[in-house]
């Protein structure tokens, strides 16, 4: 191999170490919890998402059982925000700082219009983490009293509604079954079908992230 190439190939690969840095200091992890404002107990299965001033999704994910999430994004002012069924939604304004960023907890009050007449033990049943998928069953629950679909489903774990009405899973893109069928709505379309759709109408809400062959997803990240 000649000096030239050589010193082609020392140059490539100085300047992709280079970007590599770069791409390493643009991005910082968020790192934190989210609690139960009263009693301090984590709320496994919480939505945390990122999100600009005009309400932009930057990034987006779901709490582990014990209530911890951790989320990466360019250094700035965000709004962080959290949210959950039987939950008031949470939010406030965050400054991101290079490298790690230890949050606070976000401590989520009790939505006591949607709670009540909820008993304990429907609480509990709400969430169910199965290998493939996660289900919220609101069947005959008190949370599904009063709400539309579309209220309920943006507080299942990991599912986010943006401003033009684009749903999506941990920040990846779905698409919307109804009854083991492709819905094929998006958008507006849509969010217009939940909102008009009674929550007591609905038994559960399957998530799957990663759906198995049988389904036909069409290339998109996930399906509920």
């Amino acid at each position: 191999m000649t000096n030239f190439k050589l010193l082609a190939i020392a140059i490539v690969a100085t300047l992709c170490g280079i970007n590599m840095d770069a791409a390493r200091q643009n991005t910082s992890e968020i790192r934190g919890s989210v609690c139960d404002k009263n009693t301090g107990e984590p709320l496994g299965w919480a939505t945390v998402a990122l999100m600009k001033a005009d309400s932009t999704l930057v990034s987006g994910t779901t709490c582990d059982d014990k209530g911890i999430y951790s989320l990466q994004a360019a250094p700035g002012e965000y709004i962080l925000k959290a949210s959950l069924i039987g939950y008031s939604d949470f939010s406030k304004t965050v400054t991101i700082v290079p490298g790690h960023n230890e949050m606070d907890p976000l401590n989520m009050s009790e939505d006591t219009q949607m709670l009540s007449g909820a008993t304990v033990t429907e609480r509990v049943k709400l969430v169910e983490m199965k290998i493939d998928k996660l289900v919220m069953n609101v069947s005959q629950s008190a949370f599904a009293q009063g709400s539309n679909a579309l209220e309920l489903i943006k507080k299942a774990p990991g599912v986010m509604i943006d401003k033009d009405g684009k749903v999506t899973l941990n920040g990846k893109a779905v698409q919307i079954w109804i009854d083991g069928r492709p819905s094929y709505l998006d958008g507006k379309g849509l969010e217009a079908l939940l909102r008009s759709t009674s929550g007591s109408s609905i038994e559960k809400f399957e998530l799957m992230e990663h759906p198995s062959a049988k389904y036909d997803a069409e290339g998109q990240g996930g399906i509920i």
